[in-house]
């Protein structure tokens, strides 16, 4: 999500991950993430707190809108089961 350079993803960087994509006070672009077995982060958190509402996991989850999906992956992984997904969106490199 922090490489992101455009849609859903960088908008999500932009907006709510300031400080976690190292956009804060910088117009730099945040180094990029390490893809050694020893520093891949392996677990699955969703991102905020309305993930755990069964209603808004409901429409989220299953929509078949592809910014729907993309926050999804990005906000809910883990309640979406969409962990797989979200690694793959901030680590290209993820399980290969």
């Amino acid at each position: 999500m922090c490489q992101a350079t455009s849609g859903t993803l960088k908008t999500i960087a932009s907006n709510r991950c300031q400080k976690y994509c190292g956009l804060c006070g910088s117009n730099t672009a945040p180094p990029a993430p390490s893809t050694t077995a020893s520093t891949t982060q392996t677990t699955c958190i969703d991102h905020e707190v309305k993930c755990s509402d069964q209603a808004y996991i409901n429409i989220i989850c299953s929509s078949s809108h592809q910014t729907t999906q993309d926050h999804a992956i990005a906000i809910c992984p883990k309640s979406c089961n969409l962990c797989t997904e979200h690694f793959a969106s901030i680590n290209p490199g993820f399980g290969k």
